[in-house]
């Protein structure tokens, strides 16, 4: 959002606002590709392996990192929003 919010300079004479759009672009493949693994997983685990799964402290602990990030994320996203009154 700070490099799309950047004014037109002599290299990017409309500015950067495309950025964002290429970023939104990379983050749905990113997004496409796990999806399709997890999938993938889903078929192997259901249909061929049996699977034990222990939760472990670790993994709780990173997820819930994960979720702080997201949380300042949305918010820094919000404030860079337009206010509608």
């Amino acid at each position: 959002m700070r490099v799309s919010d950047r004014p037109a300079d002599s290299d990017h004479t409309y500015g950067h606002g495309k950025i964002e759009s290429f970023s939104a672009f990379v983050e749905t493949g990113l997004l496409l590709v796990t999806s399709v693994y997890i999938i993938f997983e889903a078929f192997v685990r259901l249909l061929y392996k049996q699977v034990h799964l222990e939760p472990s402290l670790l993994v709780i602990l990173i997820l819930g990192l994960a979720m702080g990030i997201d949380l300042i994320r949305s918010r820094a996203a919000r404030a860079c929003g337009p206010r509608i009154s």
